[in-house]
């Protein structure tokens, strides 16, 4: 249980900073409710257990094949990234009370945001090297190879509270805050944080194909 706690920490310190997936954590929950942060968590973790798994299985052939290849999934992930921040651009509203009512009448869509944020998550393969690196604060390099599976959930299970406690964080906040007064500003925010990550991720994965 202590080691499995170790890396729910490790999950936890990877997915708490705040880049375009927490962004558009928020931005969903406020469209959707606690079911869009579910479903970001649910995407995150399936991308964190992924890349868990090549670490902590000893799948070392497959991770230099990643990291070879990350030109190519940095401009996936960019591709990703202008696509999400369209999405986001053409959802922007003057009345939001209007654009609320439109967005929960279509919460069945949520599910697959999932799917955008699994492969946002997994296209950069520098993940691995993050919890490798954590890894080693911790002191865990030898266990995770005796009990791998333990590691992995520990890790997914650390990205999916940080998603989901974010959820509740924006809740609470837009019933202290009436959401009309500042969800424009967080709606432009979330399309200016999705481009900058869109851009730098497609500078460098330029720089990396020039090298």
């Amino acid at each position: 249980m202590e080691h499995f706690i170790s890396y729910f920490w490790i999950g936890l310190g990877v997915a708490i900073s705040f880049g375009p997936i927490s962004a558009l954590c928020v931005q969903k929950t406020l469209k959707h409710g606690i079911s869009a942060a579910i479903w970001v968590g649910v995407g995150s973790s399936v991308a964190y257990a992924c890349y868990g798994s090549i670490v902590f299985l000893g799948l070392t052939s497959f991770s230099s094949l990643l990291l070879k290849h990350q030109a190519l999934l940095k401009f996936f992930g960019s591709g990703m990234l202008f696509r999400l921040a369209y999405k986001e651009f053409r959802g922007l509203s003057k009345d939001y009370s209007a654009q609320l009512t439109h967005h929960m009448a279509q919460d069945s869509l949520s599910p697959l945001i999932a799917v955008d944020i699994a492969l946002l998550t997994l296209s950069n393969p520098i993940t691995i090297v993050s919890f490798i690196g954590l890894m080693s604060g911790f002191n865990l390099e030898n266990f995770s190879y005796q009990l791998p599976y333990l590691a992995i959930l520990g890790i997914a299970s650390g990205s999916f509270f940080w998603r989901v406690t974010l959820g509740f964080l924006t809740k609470t906040l837009d019933q202290i805050i009436p959401a009309p007064r500042w969800v424009g500003v967080l709606q432009r925010l979330t399309i200016l944080i999705l481009l900058y990550y869109g851009m730098s991720t497609l500078f460098t994965a330029i720089m990396i194909s020039s090298r």
